[in-house]
């Protein structure tokens, strides 16, 4: 799973931590993240899905907060062994 520049943090199992290699989003939608917490070189960490699948608790920066799917699908993480 833990490929050259990571996975995306979609593809993560609930619990799973690592590192933000990268987020490819739009410029807005990467500032909005980045004021969340969300950069390059943070750590992230995985609680869970939501019931259906969408949004994701993610905890960054010792807080939680919702990540959509689709995002999630562009913030690439490498993962701690």
């Amino acid at each position: 799973m833990a490929a050259k520049k990571g996975v995306t943090l979609a593809e993560l199992s609930d619990g799973m931590a690592g590192t933000i290699v990268s987020v490819d989003l739009p410029s807005a939608t990467r500032t909005h993240l980045f004021e969340m917490g969300i950069s390059k070189g943070r750590a992230i960490r995985l609680i869970r899905r939501a019931p259906l699948g969408d949004p994701l608790e993610v905890e960054v920066l010792d807080y939680r907060l919702a990540v959509r799917v689709r995002e999630a699908g562009a913030i690439r993480v490498r993962v701690k062994p």
